[in-house]
This record gives C-alpha cells, sequence and structure tokens, in this order.
C-alpha cells in the first residue's frame, strides 16, 4: 500500500488528560539524592517537608543550614545547604 493513502493518525483523548500525580527529583548542592511523588498541585512547604521525611535525602540535611530552595514545577527541587 502507498503510503499516501493511508489515514491519519487518530487522537488518544486519555493522552492528553493532565497528570494529577508528579515526579520531583531532589537534589541537595546540585547532586541526586532521591526522588518524591507528589499530587501535582502542592505547595512549596509541602514539598519541603516531604523531601526531609525521605531518609535518601534528610540523611544530607542533617546538621546543615538550608541557604536556598529551588524549585521547578513538576519537575525540581534543590536544596542548598551550608
Amino acid at each position: 500500500d502507498n503510503i499516501l493513502d493511508q489515514p491519519w493518525p487518530k487522537v488518544d483523548p486519555d493522552a492528553l488528560v493532565q497528570q494529577d500525580q508528579s515526579t520531583y527529583a531532589v537534589q541537595v548542592n546540585g547532586k541526586k539524592r532521591g526522588e518524591i511523588y507528589t499530587d501535582a498541585k502542592v505547595d512549596e512547604a509541602t514539598l519541603m517537608q516531604l523531601a526531609q521525611a525521605c531518609d535518601s535525602i534528610g540523611k544530607h540535611l542533617q546538621d546543615k543550614i538550608v541557604v536556598k530552595t529551588i524549585v521547578v514545577p513538576n519537575k525540581l527541587i534543590n536544596i542548598v545547604v551550608k
């Protein structure tokens, strides 16, 4: 069959639905220390609590002072410590 005679692909409406869950990569001083899974519409304070509660991330924050927190919505949390 000729490719020009083929029908146009159909749109999958399920693929267009916005996700209600997000995965955040969590970095401490620019190095990836873990991931957290949460609702897509969660505030920054809740994200920080979830990140600190995670064992792989919390151990890098012990006895450190958080200087800055950078959040890229639905993708990344970078915690700068001193």
